[in-house]
């Protein structure tokens, strides 16, 4: 799956397709995306077009240790395991609170579940 070094410079946040769900880089931020497949040229000329500065990344960014809560769809976020979803859907502050928590702390939010 190819890497990209992604420098968000629009004015939105842009999602990216990556394997169990979408990857959001905030306006104004950077990071680096493993896709599930090669941004067209298209693609990029649309991204490039909204200021966003694509470049191809050497190296897969870190996988998240343990439960991490991932966009799936529809505006519903799940904490995942994997490929496996924990619990019932939640918000997108939930989410970004849940990934925020400590090792510990997710796993006593998940156990109280």
């Amino acid at each position: 799956m190819p890497v990209y070094l992604i420098k968000n410079g629009s004015h939105v946040d842009k999602a990216f397709k990556v394997y169990g769900g979408h990857e959001i880089v905030r306006a104004g931020d950077q990071g680096t995306v493993e896709t599930l497949d090669p941004l067209s040229d298209e693609m990029l000329a649309a991204l490039e077009r909204d200021g966003v500065e694509v470049s191809e990344g050497d190296a897969k960014p870190a996988a998240p240790s343990g439960p991490v809560a991932q966009h799936r769809g529809g505006g519903r976020y799940f904490v995942m395991d994997g490929d496996v979803p924990l619990g019932e859907a939640m918000s997108k502050d939930d989410a970004e609170a849940f990934n925020a928590l400590s090792d510990e702390d997710k796993a006593a939010f998940l156990k109280k579940d």
